[in-house]
C-alpha cells in the first residue's frame, strides 16, 4: 500500500539525503487540538453518557475510576507519541497548499510494507514492535464516540472487580488521542506512523529502521525511521510533481540518482491538481 509525504523541495532533498523520515512530537503538529481534541470533546460526553446508564449502587465506583483516570496527568504526558504524517492520495490540493510550500514541492510515495510494521494503533510498551505502527486518522465524531464508549465501558463496568480497569483506559486515551482528530481536517486523508518511546527501547534500535532520540526543536527530541537500505532496496514507490512545482520528471529523476535511488522515469508523475 503506498502511502503519501507531502513537502516543499529543500525537505524533500533532506529526506533523500539523509534516507530518513522524522518522527516529532505530537505536540509540534499544526493541528492545535492534537490530543486535547480526544480529552477535550469526545471523553467528557462518553464520561457524562457513562455515569448516565450506571446504576446507583455502583455509580461511586465508576466516579472514583474517572477520577483516577482525570488525576493521571503526568503518566499521560511521559506517553506523547511520535508521530510523522502521510495521506492515502498523492495529489490532493488542499495538501499541496498545506505542506508542499502552496504546491510548488513534491509528494513521496511510500511502500508502508517496507517497515514491516502493524497495521493498527501501537501503544506504550517494553517492545518496540508494540509502539511503533500504521493507522489511519479518524475524522467521525460518532465513530470517535462509539470506539472510546466501548473501551471504557468494557473497562470499567466490573467495578470494583476490576479495581485497574482505569490503567487500561489510560492507555487506550493515550493510543486513540493520535488518531482521533478534528473533522475539519478530513479532507487531508491522514496516515501515520506513530510511535511511542520507552527508553529499554535504545538497545533495540537499529540505524537501518529507527534511531534516536536526536534533538528535535524548543527542547523537544525526535527519531529517525529509515526508508532505506540499498539503491534497489528502499521504500520510494512513485514521486508526485506539485502543481506549481518549477521541476521537471527528468530534473527530480536526476536529483533522486544524485543520492543513489532508482526509480523508473515513468514513475515520476505531475499532479493534476489545477491550482496557479
Amino acid at each position: 500500500m503506498d502511502i503519501f509525504h507531502y513537502c516543499n523541495l529543500s525537505k524533500f532533498e533532506g529526506i533523500l539525503e539523509s534516507k530518513k523520515l522524522w518522527l516529532t512530537p505530537v505536540q509540534t503538529m499544526n493541528d492545535g487540538t492534537e490530543v486535547d481534541h480526544l480529552y477535550k470533546v469526545i471523553y467528557p460526553k462518553v464520561k457524562e453518557k457513562i455515569i448516565t446508564e450506571t446504576p446507583p449502587h455502583l455509580l461511586d465506583d465508576i466516579q472514583m475510576q474517572f477520577g483516577l483516570i482525570e488525576s493521571s496527568s503526568e503518566l499521560r504526558s511521559q506517553n506523547m507519541p511520535f508521530c510523522t504524517c502521510f495521506s492515502d492520495d498523492g495529489d490532493l490540493l488542499p495538501q499541496w497548499r498545506s505542506y508542499a510550500d502552496d504546491g510548488t514541492g513534491v509528494s513521496i510515495g511510500f511502500d508502508s510494507d517496507y517497515f514491516k510494521i502493524q497495521n493498527h494503533p501501537p501503544h506504550p510498551h517494553i517492545n518496540i514492535k508494540n509502539s511503533i505502527g500504521l493507522e489511519s486518522a479518524i475524522y467521525d465524531y460518532n465513530l470517535q464516540h462509539l470506539i472510546l464508549y466501548n473501551v471504557i465501558k468494557q473497562e470499567l463496568s466490573g467495578g470494583t472487580q476490576n479495581p485497574i480497569g482505569w490503567l487500561t483506559v489510560l492507555k487506550n486515551l493515550t493510543l486513540f488521542s493520535a488518531i482521533f482528530k478534528n473533522r475539519s481536517f478530513r479532507a487531508e486523508q491522514e496516515k501515520r506512523i506513530i510511535y511511542y518511546f520507552y527508553d529499554k527501547h535504545i538497545s533495540q534500535f537499529d540505524n537501518d529502521f529507527l534511531s534516536g532520540p536526536h534533538n528535535y526543536k524548543d527542547g523537544y527530541s525526535r527519531f529517525d525511521l529509515s526508508w532505506f537500505n540499498s539503491a534497489p532496496n528502499h521504500a520510494i514507490t512513485k514521486i508526485f510533481i506539485g502543481p506549481k512545482c518549477k521541476q521537471s520528471a527528468h530534473e527530480i529523476l536526476k536529483m533522486l540518482e544524485k543520492f543513489n535511488i532508482k526509480i523508473a522515469e515513468n514513475q515520476i508523475i505531475k499532479s493534476e491538481s489545477s491550482y496557479r
